[in-house]
């Protein structure tokens, strides 16, 4: 009989779970933005949904690095790097 093996996206999810850190709550330690977004919203609505609303922000940086071509001169504090035209 055939036995189906779990996809790699349930994979993740479960490496995730055992014991590795999220990789949003690591970056919300070294910026003072991100944290304090996080405890704004986790005093609010409690720590699964901050940590959601935190996914949703961090991958929205991320999303629109990429598409606008940004380099961050520091990236904690947001601050991009000045081009030289």
């Amino acid at each position: 009989m055939y036995r189906r093996r779990p996809s790699l996206l349930i994979s993740a999810v479960k490496l995730l779970a055992v014991g590795s850190e999220s990789p949003f709550l690591i970056a919300k330690r070294f910026s003072p933005y991100l944290n304090s977004y996080y405890e704004g919203i986790r005093s609010r609505r409690g720590t699964g949904r901050a940590i959601i609303a935190l996914a949703r922000k961090f991958l929205g940086v991320i999303y629109r690095t990429l598409k606008n071509n940004w380099v961050f001169e520091d990236f904690p504090n947001f601050v991009l790097r000045e081009t030289a035209a």
